[in-house]
C-alpha cells in the first residue's frame, strides 16, 4: 500500500503481464484447445477459490496425482505455466451465465466438522 502511495503501481510485473496476456487472442484454432472435461471445469472452478491440489483431490475424490495431471492438461489447453495465468485466462473467457453454469458443477461442499474428522 506504502507503494501506491507514492505513486507505484497497485499490481506487480508479473500479475499485470497475467492480465493483459488474458486479453490477447490465442494463436490455435479458435476453440479447438479450449475444451475442457466436465471434471476440468470443476477442477478449474476450485483453482478460481484458491484450493490447493490436496484440498481439490478430496472435492473431487481423486488422488493428488490425478489433480496433477488434469491440472497438466488445462494449462496447456490455456497455454499457461502458472495456476494464477490458469485463473485469469479461464475466468476472463467466460460469461455470468456461464460461470452460474460452472458453479453448479461443483459437488457439495463438504462441512468443516467433517473435514476434520478426516484429518
Amino acid at each position: 500500500m506504502l507503494e501506491v502511495r507514492h505513486g507505484g503501481a497497485p499490481l506487480t510485473g508479473q500479475i499485470a503481464r497475467c492480465v493483459i496476456e488474458s486479453f490477447r487472442p490465442s494463436t490455435g484454432v479458435k476453440g479447438e484447445s479450449r475444451r475442457f472435461t466436465t471434471r476440468e471445469e470443476q477442477l478449474l472452478m476450485l483453482l478460481c477459490q484458491g484450493h490447493s491440489n490436496s484440498m481439490i483431490a478430496d472435492t473431487l475424490n481423486l488422488s493428488v496425482n490425478t489433480v496433477c495431471v488434469h491440472l497438466k492438461h488445462v494449462f496447456q489447453k490455456l497455454r499457461v505455466t502458472s495456476r494464477l495465468e490458469a485463473v485469469v485466462r479461464y475466468l476472463a473467457s467466460k460469461t455470468p451465465q456461464q460461470a452460474e453454469r460452472l458453479a453448479s458443477l461443483l459437488p457439495p461442499r463438504t462441512p468443516a466438522s467433517a473435514m476434520r474428522k478426516r484429518e
